[in-house]
């Protein structure tokens, strides 16, 4: 015989009991969502009672099934064929009728268990799960022995079921209630307005998106600060109260439920002006206010913007009202001839300024010059039909005198009118200037074929080089030139030279003159092969030359000059405010300064900052020596090149992308590569003016 339990033992057993309950309750009410609520679910039943196999069935109301939210012991097959035929089973039975049932031995069970299972059941319960007295699922636990639930067991199970259903609403609940917040969440922020919710004491609740649009606010920054002191200026902040104050008292207000405008204060402080609708809400014995507000900034710049060209339009009319007054008296006080013909070639009106160009207008009988000019050249015109009226641009000769005539057919009133201008003096004046201009043309045409004497011919440039010349003056002549002389007593050296005289067109080609002259006689008197040396005494015969002037000149030239030996491959280089470039192969004496890509390098030589010519600091021109190698190129130019302005942002080709063709193009052959520099030029400059004279003068050993 079993003993009895004492009184304290049965307490402690029945409170072991209620915290494991309490303990179920909290597990379940802490669930966040129904699929934690299932597991946490499953979790209990495992401590209260050992099972093989559990499933649990939520109802779908979309899909008007019992769906299984989680199971135990079941494979995947057992899932969907447990789902399939839900309603036909014991889950369907319990879920309708709102009952338990309890299977204690399920080989004696009525209700067939439809489709397969991996698992054989001895014994089975299902308990209802209830809301408010409406199904909203049930759950089933199953083992393999008989009589594997005893009463205990079942209320126990029924009491974690009708907790699962408590939080399964309240989890539901909260779902709804945050899906209905978010969307009148959206609903507001989607709002094109912006919105505000203050409580009954005046602070701010809720503030949207467009309200920090509007005032600059974020809404962490206002909300729970009193509305009146953040938008409310301070000259209107006590109407503001008062009017609250009597809406709270009252229950109506001057500007609730109607559109009001009024000024605001932004972030900044700025004042802006809005629209306004606020309405007065209660909920739960509180009051709120809530306003939508708009910023009509825009509208009121379009409001005076209409006002503006309604003024302006009114102006322009009353001053077109009057000029049409002025017009209807324009023919007859016009100081030019103006006359007017019928279609029919009948004389109606003319001026008096016709009159004293054209005396026998007053002749009214017999055919005038204007009738006999407009039956030829005008009422073909006429015949053929006019659509709409027509202007015409015509030339009259009429009594040994030459008009611009503008000729207007004016359909409805089937009548000429011509508008006569005397063009014949400014015609002579215009042959004068044409015939002027053609022989000032021959003059610097003819300059140009002197100017291009002075220059080496093709033949000359390539005797014992293997170079190119890109010549492109701004004008006919140019204030740029290019030179090659053999050295003096140096078989096989030459000097090559390239040079931009201050100024283009005639001034600078008069002055290229002067500047060859000066290095031509250098060349001569000197006998050396000392480009700094040639070029001090260029100057000092071109300083020379200027002082014949009355008036001081303050011009010369910049230049490059080189004496380089092909075979030897020395190079002496001098140069006015001009440098040379030299292309390489990459050696070690490659420098971070230099311009370079994988095979090649530049070197800028720089010359000396002064020109050959004025100078505030005159100082003696230096030599540079450079040792070069077969294949390197060395490069003389003016500045022309790197100062043509284009491109996509009308720039400067500028120096640096200037050396970067020059090494881009460097492995072509001499005579493509001519081609690629004068290509690109002309794809920089497109359909731009050419700014400057343009020499860019390779050679290649």
């Amino acid at each position: 015989m079993r003993k009895k339990k004492s009184l304290s033992e049965r307490i402690e057993q029945v409170s072991e009991v209620l915290d494991e309950l309490s303990n179920i309750g909290d597990m379940l009410s802490s669930s966040f969502d129904n699929k934690e609520l299932s597991y946490k679910f499953l979790e209990i039943l495992d401590r209260l009672i050992t099972v093989e196999y559990a499933g649990l069935y939520l109802w779908n109301e979309e899909e008007k099934k019992l769906e299984l939210f989680v199971s135990k012991g079941f494979t995947e097959q057992d899932k969907i064929e447990a789902e399939k035929t839900a309603m036909d089973r014991h889950v369907g039975w319990v879920y309708k009728n709102q009952e338990i049932l309890n299977v204690p031995d399920a080989s004696k069970d009525k209700r067939s268990i439809t489709g397969k299972r991996s698992f054989k059941v001895g014994s089975r319960v299902w308990i209802p799960i209830i809301i408010d007295g409406n199904s909203v699922g049930s759950f089933g636990l199953a083992c393999s022995k008989k009589h594997g639930f005893n009463k205990n067991a079942i209320s126990a199970l029924n009491f974690v079921g009708k907790i699962a259903a408590i939080t399964y609403f309240n989890i539901e609940y909260k779902k709804n209630l945050l899906a209905r917040e978010g969307h009148l969440k959206n609903i507001i922020d989607g709002n094109m307005d912006g919105h505000v919710l203050i409580d009954h004491k005046g602070i701010i609740s809720s503030w949207n998106k467009n309200a920090t649009s509007i005032f600059g606010w974020e809404a962490d920054e206002v909300i729970g600060k009193p509305f009146t002191e953040t938008i409310i200026p301070p000259e209107h902040q006590k109407d503001h109260q008062k009017g609250m104050d009597s809406s709270l008292k009252t229950g109506k207000g001057k500007i609730l439920n109607q559109r009001v405008s009024l000024e605001a204060l932004t972030k900044e402080g700025d004042k802006i002006p809005i629209e306004l609708i606020v309405n007065r809400l209660e909920y739960k014995g509180d009051i709120f206010f809530s306003g939508f507000i708009r910023d009509i900034s825009l509208e009121q710049e379009h409001m005076e913007m209409i006002n503006s060209f309604a003024k302006n339009l009114k102006e322009e009319v009353d001053q077109k009202t009057k000029e049409v007054h002025q017009l209807s008296t324009f023919p007859k006080n016009n100081p030019n001839p103006i006359v007017e013909l019928s279609f029919s070639c009948d004389l109606l009106f003319y001026n008096d300024a016709a009159v004293s160009e054209f005396p026998e207008l007053d002749l009214l009988g017999g055919e005038h010059p204007f009738c006999l000019f407009f039956k030829p050249h005008i009422k073909p015109i006429v015949e053929n039909g006019l659509k709409d009226d027509i202007t015409l641009d015509m030339t009259l000769e009429l009594n040994n005198k030459k008009y611009n005539c503008k000729i207007y057919l004016i359909k409805d009133l089937k009548k000429a009118r011509f508008y006569l201008n005397d063009v014949t003096e400014r015609e002579e004046h215009i042959k004068i200037i044409e015939t002027i201009n053609k022989d000032l043309n021959d003059s610097i045409n003819y300059a140009k074929q002197l100017q291009q004497a002075i220059f080496p011919s093709n033949n000359e440039i390539h005797k014992d080089l293997e170079a190119f010349i890109i010549y492109s003056p701004k004008d006919i002549v140019s204030g740029d030139f290019y030179t090659k002389f053999d050295v003096p007593h140096r078989e096989g050296s030459v000097i090559v030279a390239v040079a931009d005289c201050t100024g283009h067109g005639v001034p600078g080609a008069m002055l290229s003159f002067i500047c060859y002259d000066a290095l031509a006689t250098a060349i001569k008197e000197l006998q050396l092969p000392d480009p700094a040396a040639i070029l001090n005494r260029a100057r000092e015969l071109i300083l020379e030359t200027f002082k014949k002037s009355k008036v001081q000149v303050n011009d010369g030239m910049d230049i490059s000059m080189c004496i380089l030996n092909p075979k030897t491959k020395e190079l002496v280089f001098a140069g006015a405010n001009s440098p040379l470039y030299v292309v390489k192969k990459i050696d070690d004496c490659l420098s971070e300064k230099d311009a370079a890509n994988k095979t090649h390098y530049l070197r800028q030589i720089k010359g000396d900052s002064q020109p050959v010519g004025y100078y505030f600091d005159l100082v003696p021109f230096t030599n540079k020596v450079l040792k070069l190698s077969s294949g390197d190129s060395i490069y003389l130019f003016s500045d022309g090149y790197a100062d043509q302005f284009g491109g996509k942002r009308d720039k400067k080709f500028g120096y640096r992308r200037f050396r970067e063709l020059l090494l881009e193009s460097n492995f072509l052959p001499i005579d493509k590569q001519k081609s690629k520099i004068e290509d690109t030029l002309n794809e920089w400059k497109g359909e731009k003016d050419q700014i400057d004279d343009i020499l860019v003068l390779g050679i290649r050993l």
